[in-house]
């Protein structure tokens, strides 16, 4: 996880808003960097989140950024331009079941009928909840 770049897409709780009280995406963010990981953020409503002294500046989605990340996270699904997203990311970690298709560098964490994108059963959980075991490591 040491020097990972990640980028998280969606800091706020819900789609369309500002507001990042409880959003998951803090913990992740949190998690993430506890390992060593390098994480940015993009969120269309969030332009800037200040933590633990510092502040952060939402980074703009485009094919170099997307590139040159190891993984993007999708946390909060603003609609974002999932063809964009899907062919220019080595690894897409989709949260919110937004794309809906089978593809080879893109992992559900659930998806419709309780199934992700490799057919294989999964227990809806909270969003941060496949991120906990960084805990114990």
């Amino acid at each position: 996880m040491k020097d990972a770049r990640i980028l998280l897409l969606g800091m706020s709780y819900k789609r369309g808003v500002g507001d990042i009280r409880e959003s998951p995406s803090l913990r992740i963010m949190e998690l993430l960097e506890s390992k060593g990981a390098l994480v940015m953020y993009h969120d269309p409503y969030v332009p800037r989140v200040q933590r633990n002294g510092h502040s952060m500046t939402s980074v703009s989605i485009c094919r170099e950024i997307l590139s040159a990340q190891d993984c993007v996270v999708l946390v909060t699904d603003h609609g974002y331009d999932l063809g964009l997203l899907l062919s220019e990311s080595s690894l897409v970690i989709d949260t919110r079941n937004a794309v809906k298709k089978n593809v080879p560098n893109c992992v559900r964490l659930w998806g419709r009928n309780g199934q992700n994108g490799h057919d294989k059963e999964l227990v809806a959980a909270p969003v941060a909840a496949p991120f906990a075991e960084l805990e114990g490591e």
